[in-house]
């Protein structure tokens, strides 16, 4: 039986945006990943830094470290908020210490702009699963009209 030139349009439709909305949340997990990556890349300077017990600055990377842990778990739930927060509490963070010590924004530039790069591109593919689960959604319901 030959399918429609319609079908045939759905069924392309569909296989394009299911490759983009899988492309979108593989971007979303490298979001996931970096979060994690900054909690780790803390909790190793603070071995390196630490001097002797729990001194305020050691408090305060302490509990940077588990807010990021907890945005990299909220982004299976909430992905958007998750990874803004995330962005721009990192941001905010090289903000502040470069206010204190203006030298230190340049201390591993390549890195904060990776992580930076990595967090805008997890955020805007937030952005496009959303519409494209719509697109989905909507071929479904084409599919069935015909």
């Amino acid at each position: 039986m030959e399918k429609s030139n319609q079908e045939r349009v759905n069924n392309l439709d569909e296989a394009l945006n299911y490759n983009m909305l899988l492309s979108s949340k593989e971007k979303i997990k490298q979001g996931r990943v970096i979060l994690i990556a900054i909690a780790l890349l803390n909790i190793v300077a603070l071995f390196f830094a630490s001097s002797s017990g729990f001194t305020l600055d050691v408090i305060i990377t302490l509990i940077y470290v588990v807010v990021f842990i907890v945005l990299a778990i909220l982004t299976t739930k909430m992905a958007n908020k998750a990874i803004i927060i995330g962005l721009s509490i990192y941001l905010g963070t090289i903000v502040l210490v470069a206010l204190v010590d203006w030298s230190t924004l340049f201390n591993g530039l390549l890195i904060k702009v990776l992580i930076v790069s990595g967090l805008v591109k997890a955020y805007l593919a937030t952005k496009d699963v959303k519409e494209l689960q719509q697109k989905l959604a909507e071929i479904e319901m084409r599919k069935k009209d015909l």
